[in-house]
């Protein structure tokens, strides 16, 4: 269950790369799911195994996770398959590169309501051209 749930994080999260910006919110997305508290927990320990990469804070009925190394993101979103063979969270549309950001100043932003059971994935994605020139801020 744990394993369907993160691969359809991942393949919601790329639909969600669009080469246009919207102007509401450029370069950005969030989407939002309903899970039940054991696979979110189940996240939660995978996500949170060591330190390196990953901030957790927890209030009464929210619990955030921030992931501020890529490669972090790349190994829990990835992990069913062979993570260091393929970059997992880039999409190529009409000759531009789409990836998604993930530093300490663009964190990917993982919320969990506990009182909805609800969680939802902020990020931040950059494009490119086919020569390699950003095309994001």
């Amino acid at each position: 269950m744990f394993k369907r749930e993160i691969h359809h994080w991942r393949s919601v999260l790329m639909t969600k790369l669009r080469p246009s910006p919207s102007i509401r919110s450029p370069w950005r997305g969030s989407f939002t799911r309903n899970l039940p508290s054991e696979v979110f927990h189940v996240f939660r320990m995978f996500a949170t195994r060591n330190s390196m990469g990953v901030e957790e804070k927890e209030t009464a009925c929210i619990i955030t996770i921030r992931f501020t190394w890529i490669n972090k993101l790349n190994y829990v979103l990835g992990r069913e398959v062979e993570y260091r063979e393929q970059k997992l969270l880039v999409k190529t549309v009409k000759g531009k590169r789409l990836e998604v950001v993930c530093t300490e100043k663009k964190p990917t932003i993982v919320r969990y309501n506990k009182n909805t059971e609800t969680v939802t994935v902020t990020f931040e994605y950059g494009c490119w051209n086919k020569h390699g020139v950003a095309q994001h801020c």
